[in-house]
């Protein structure tokens, strides 16, 4: 009697858990089928993306710039300009010292060319960030 009870609670939880599973795979057939069969009905953010390449470039651009200026007005660039050059001053110092660890940090006892590529290739990335965060400068300047 209660072998075939744990095997009645058993099939009952398999044949539950194939059905979530078909139920679930026809959901995402449809969802899916539906987003390539009905391409236009999909709401754009922008109604410049919806139109041709040529006849739409002024309005995207407009939207763009509005875009931009919302984003320009909440940095609040007179209060905060000064908060914002020390921050970038800080990340500057910081990439640099992050530099200057990786290159401290090899092992000269297991030196491989991997390890030199994967250290040299971090130190570029960070030079790199360094010449973005003096673009950022420049910005905050022009601004």
């Amino acid at each position: 009697m209660n072998d075939e009870l744990f095997k009645l609670i058993g099939i009952v939880i398999l044949v539950g858990f194939f059905i979530y599973i078909v139920v679930k795979s026809l959901r995402l057939h449809t969802s899916i089928m539906e987003g390539l069969v009905n391409p236009d009905s999909a709401k754009n953010d922008s109604p410049a993306l919806g139109q041709n390449l040529a006849s739409g470039a002024q309005p995207y651009a407009d939207e763009i710039n509005k875009a931009y200026t919302r984003m320009k007005d909440n940095f609040h660039f007179e209060t905060y300009r000064t908060n914002y050059e020390n921050a970038i001053i800080q990340m500057d110092d910081y990439a640099s010292a992050l530099m200057l660890q990786k290159v401290m940090s090899l092992d000269k006892n297991s030196l491989t060319e991997d390890n030199l590529m994967d250290t040299i290739t971090k130190i570029n990335a960070l030079g790199e960030g360094k010449k973005n965060l003096n673009t950022v400068m420049k910005y905050i300047d022009s601004v």
